[in-house]
C-alpha cells in the first residue's frame, strides 16, 4: 500500500508518500509507476522553480528514495501552490481506481 499524506495552506505545502502498491513486482508495477511519475514531476518543478526564482523567498526541502519522498515548500507561491494541486488531482484519481493499493490523506 502506498500512502500519502500532504498538508496544502498559504504557508507551506508538504507531501509525504511512502510504500509500494503491490500490484506487481518491482519495477512493473504501474500504479507505483503513476505515483513516481507525478511526485517525482513535482519535485523537478520545485527545483527548476527554485533555481530561476531564487529571490522569491520560498524554500523546498526535497528528499527522495527508493519507496519514500518528502517534499516541503515553504511559502510556496501562486504557481506552486497550482502544480500541487495538479498533483494531488492525480494522486486522487489513481486511489480512486486503485484504492485497494494507495490511500491519500490529507493532514
Amino acid at each position: 500500500m502506498i500512502r500519502i499524506a500532504y498538508k496544502l495552506t498559504d504557508k507551506e505545502f508538504v507531501l509525504q508518500a511512502k510504500g509500494h502498491a503491490g500490484t506487481a513486482e518491482k519495477g512493473r508495477d504501474i500504479v507505483c509507476a503513476g505515483v513516481s511519475a507525478l511526485v517525482l514531476t513535482f519535485a523537478q518543478v520545485c527545483t527548476g522553480y527554485e533555481a530561476v526564482h531564487q529571490d522569491a523567498g520560498g524554500s523546498f526541502n526535497i528528499q527522495l528514495d527508493d519507496g519514500r519522498a518528502y517534499i516541503k515548500a515553504e511559502k510556496p507561491s501562486a504557481y506552486i501552490r497550482v502544480a500541487a494541486q495538479t498533483v494531488l488531482t492525480g494522486l486522487y484519481m489513481l486511489a480512486d481506481k486503485y484504492s485497494e493499493n494507495i490511500k491519500v490523506i490529507r493532514d
